[in-house]
């Protein structure tokens, strides 16, 4: 891997993480600067086609808040960078006898301040926990919720 400098340099990187564990589902990776400049990743698990009234947020497992920061306005990194996945969880199916329409399997996840190599193993590790627990649920999936076998 040639030496990361800037944003768009390591977009595809990240893109690659998540294409290795969900090959067939819906992500979007790209540097912004609302706020603060950095890279926001978006993911959820399927396709539009998949999900209740086509609406991402309706997929079992979908986020919008995973951020890479340290760069400039220009998209070049200034020093260290700082991963921050937000926390993240599966819908599942609610434990019996519970008034709530679903239950949660929590992913985890963990802040990551570094260089590039370890801002990727930050991304490598929270989309490989995704794919574990995604697995690990495949029989807990609500009602409607069994296209997501095809995509793990």
């Amino acid at each position: 891997m040639a030496e990361i400098k800037t944003a768009a340099e390591l977009i595809p990187e990240v893109e690659n993480i998540i294409k290795k564990y969900f090959p067939n589902s819906t992500s979007s990776v790209r540097f912004s600067r609302n706020m603060l400049p950095g890279i926001n990743v978006q993911f959820a698990l399927g396709k539009k086609s998949d999900w209740a009234s086509g609406y991402d947020d309706n997929s079992p497992l979908s986020f919008r808040t995973m951020f890479i920061y340290g760069f400039n306005n220009e998209g070049e990194i200034l020093g260290n960078l700082e991963f921050r996945p937000n926390s993240i969880s599966m819908m599942i199916k609610p434990p019996k006898d519970s008034y709530l329409a679903y239950g949660r399997a929590k992913i985890p996840t963990r802040k990551k301040k570094g260089d590039v190599k370890t801002i990727l193993k930050g991304v490598e590790s929270a989309f490989s926990n995704m794919h574990k627990v995604a697995k690990a649920n495949i029989s807990n999936l609500a009602n409607g919720h069994e296209y997501v076998k095809k995509y793990l």
